[in-house]
């Protein structure tokens, strides 16, 4: 992340954590709905390109990273989980507790 926080003071955006659960109809099929996770206040950056690569042989990007406080509920958020932030539907790709203090999440842009 290139700008570290270290206040909490510094949380200013609200960020949605959903994850897709699956119900079965009754009929063979499955139902897919959004369910919510949490709502969390956030620091959200978007990386540098250079920054941006996370993963080194598949060349993993990331479009932008979440930093919450890092708590129980937060710390079950798993990747491919979806995070709204302002008007973007992000997928977390990569989840990285950072001491005991915060937890970012690396993601890319799914939708806007």
């Amino acid at each position: 992340m290139s700008q570290k926080i270290t206040n909490i003071g510094q949380l200013r955006d609200r960020v949605t954590f959903t994850r897709i659960e699956t119900t079965d109809d009754g009929m063979g099929g499955v139902t897919a709905t959004d369910k919510t996770i949490c709502t969390e206040w956030a620091f959200v950056t978007v990386p540098s390109t250079r920054d941006g690569i996370v993963a080194g042989a598949d060349a993993e990007y990331r479009s932008h990273v979440v930093r919450v406080r890092q708590n129980a509920t937060t710390l079950g958020i798993d990747i491919n989980d979806k995070a709204t932030w302002r008007n973007w539907t992000l997928t977390v790709k990569g989840v990285r507790p950072d001491g005991h203090e915060w937890i970012d999440f690396d993601c890319v842009v799914v939708d806007k």
